[in-house]
């Protein structure tokens, strides 16, 4: 999956990822329309060139850009700074969601693009208990027959990551489409997809198109709890 990320020397990215860093200051802002989430990725070397990486860095946390305005002096203690300088920016940062993982990442300089998964989803073949009409093939799976089923799921939930067998349950009314919206807030909230407005949105498409099309959505079920969709 991929994400927009921000390297950070350490300890900052910790301190972010532990609300004790606020404010990240920068000499450049980043664009006026950028409103996604934001993956803190935490290394030990400054980049101090156009071109310089790190392939040591670690994913520390998710975060919102809530506002970009003139650093002040004030500031220093919320961005963990030791002093101020003219010319500078505050990133005030919200929604922090910290990240716990010993995978090493790319760092680089700017906003940069960074595919890496959320390490708690990976992506299962499962068993269901009935046979589906039409089933697509998924990557990496290549062969996937009518009742099995490919996803991404939170691996925290299972017993057995390898093997398990869900019940899928038809969404139809209200309160079922309300269950799967608020599945869907986690999920993508974990792999920082897409935000709130984004989901609602794509709840209302997909009642619209099985509307439309006489199409059938499913929540997957594993002892009673809703892990898919």
């Amino acid at each position: 999956m991929k994400h927009k990320a921000l390297s950070i020397v350490y300890p900052n990215g910790s301190r972010i990822a532990q609300g004790e860093k606020v404010i990240e200051v920068r000499s450049w802002k980043p664009p006026a329309d950028f409103d996604e989430d934001l993956l803190i990725v935490e290394n030990h070397q400054y980049l101090t060139t156009d071109g310089d990486i790190d392939l040591n860095g670690t994913p520390v946390a998710f975060v919102k850009i809530k506002n970009v305005r003139t650093y002040l002096e004030s500031d220093i203690p919320l961005a963990c700074a030791s002093r101020w300088e003219p010319g500078f920016y505050s990133w005030e940062l919200t929604d922090v969601r910290p990240v716990k993982t010993n995978d090493k990442v790319l760092a680089a300089r700017g906003l940069y693009e960074l595919d890496w998964m959320h390490p708690e989803y990976h992506q299962f073949v499962v068993m269901t208990d009935q046979k589906l009409d039409l089933c697509e093939s998924a990557y990496p799976f290549e062969d996937i027959v009518q009742n099995e089923w490919t996803m991404w799921l939170d691996e925290k939930k299972f017993q057995s990551p390898s093997l398990n067998r869900l019940q899928l349950r038809p969404v139809l009314t209200d309160a079922d489409f309300e269950v799967m919206f608020k599945f869907m807030l986690i999920t993508e909230k974990a792999t920082a997809d897409q935000d709130v407005e984004v989901v609602k949105n794509f709840i209302k498409d997909i009642r619209l198109m099985a509307k439309t099309y006489s199409g059938q959505w499913y929540l997957a079920k594993y002892h009673d709890q809703v892990v898919g969709q």
